[in-house]
């Protein structure tokens, strides 16, 4: 599982159809690392419980992909990242993660404990008064790119007999557009 998540960060479609090898391990292990995944297809993985289900809750966030321009960004430092994790609070942001994806484009990733309403009037192409500004500590770098909301759109736990139905209905607070096959 390691291999795949690390090899493979942009996955949007996964099929674990009837693997006995899929554990709710891996399925921490895909909410947290497959940042774009939105259709997971679980039908008949005999091991998967409801707490594997549960486990997938953080995987709801927002991606603010950064593109440099000819002046290089800085890397956010840790006290950067707590910062704007403050500027997010009334949002109820729980992290701030950064990551590099290539030498000219990198991604803040946003974190939420709940799904609020407001965080989807940031993905609207063009820019509006609800996007928050997210600077560094000393407010001397402005954080600017295109938000992209991700979520899971499909989950698929049919024929898998240790999910009941009540884990899969938490997702829904935090994955609004989530279908779930069951």
């Amino acid at each position: 599982m390691m291999a795949l998540t690390s090899t493979c960060p942009y996955l949007t479609f996964l099929n674990f159809g009837a693997c006995a090898k899929i554990t709710d391990a891996s399925l921490e292990r895909i909410g947290t690392d497959l940042l774009y995944l939105d259709n997971l297809h679980l039908s008949g993985c005999p091991l998967v419980t409801d707490a594997g289900i549960v486990s997938l809750l953080p995987s709801s966030r927002v991606v603010l992909q950064v593109r440099r321009l000819k002046d290089p960004s800085p890397v956010p430092t840790e006290f950067d990242l707590h910062h704007m994790k403050t500027q997010l609070r009334k949002f109820d942001c729980s992290k701030v993660t950064f990551r590099r994806v290539t030498d000219t484009n990198d991604e803040l990733v946003l974190h939420f404990a709940t799904r609020p309403k407001a965080v989807a009037l940031w993905c609207e192409a063009k820019p509006n008064k609800f996007m928050p500004r997210l600077t560094s500590s000393d407010a001397t770098h402005h954080f600017a790119g295109q938000y992209v909301c991700i979520s899971l759109k499909v989950l698929n736990v049919i024929g898998c007999p240790k999910v009941s139905r009540a884990a899969p209905a938490k997702l829904k607070s935090h994955h609004i557009q989530i279908k779930v096959l069951q």
